[in-house]
Parts: structure tokens; C-alpha cells; sequence
């Protein structure tokens, strides 16, 4: 597997996201592995990585794909997140600054890329 991993260019411990139907979106796993994601910290991506789960777990539940992902979605996202009913766990302001930062930063990759038509997350930062 090591060898597979290594011919792949995939780091140890780099972030794969799988999507529920048990696929890897090649475009997603670029984003990751070669761009200022990859630039960032081990502990870092490694925190990243179950927020991006999250979120898009939230939009395949919309029956979108991450690339997919709207203005809207992220704003109905952070509604959930911070004040959702149905959230067992709501976050609070410093706790969402640091989700609403790893989704603008990957999104402000796959817009760069051309994946997007542009950044989603285009909320104010939390007070």
C-alpha cells in the first residue's frame, strides 16, 4: 500500500476523503495534495480534513457534490453548525472562524483551479 501511496505523490498522513457512495473525487484529492492546503501544517490538514467530511456529508445530504457547494449552503451550513436544533454539538464563534478558514481555503483552491465557479464562503468572519 506504502508503494501505491508513494507512485500516487501521497504524503504520510495526507488527508483522502471518500464520498459516502465510497468514491475519490480526483479533483478534490489535487486540491489536497499539491496546493496551499498541502503547504499547511501536519496538525493542521489533519484538523481540516473532518471539517471538509462534515460539510460535505451536509451537501451530499442536499444531494449536491462539493463542487456544488453555494453561497446559501454555506450560510445554511453555519446556521446548523452554530445554532442548529438538530446539532448535538453547536460550536461557537472561534470554533466556526476556524471551520469557515479551512472551507475558504479550499475553495479559494478549486476556484483558482477552475473547479468552482467561485469561492462559496463569503461570510463575514464570526464576533
Amino acid at each position: 500500500m506504502e508503494d501505491r501511496e508513494r507512485a500516487l505523490g501521497l504524503r504520510k498522513r495526507q488527508p483522502i476523503l471518500v464520498a459516502p457512495d465510497g468514491r475519490v473525487d480526483p479533483r478534490l484529492s489535487a486540491c489536497l495534495r499539491r496546493s496551499a492546503f498541502s503547504a499547511k501544517a501536519q496538525g493542521t490538514q489533519v484538523t481540516y480534513a473532518p471539517l471538509y467530511r462534515l460539510f460535505f456529508t451536509f451537501l451530499w445530504q442536499r444531494g449536491l457534490d462539493w463542487s456544488e457547494a453555494s453561497e446559501d449552503d454555506v450560510e445554511d451550513w453555519e446556521d446548523w453548525r452554530r445554532r442548529g436544533a438538530t446539532n448535538p454539538a453547536p460550536v461557537d464563534g472561534g470554533t466556526w472562524g476556524k471551520e469557515q478558514a479551512a472551507l475558504k481555503l479550499l475553495y479559494g483552491i478549486a476556484a483558482k483551479r477552475g473547479l468552482v465557479p467561485s469561492n462559496p464562503v463569503t461570510l463575514a468572519s464570526p464576533t
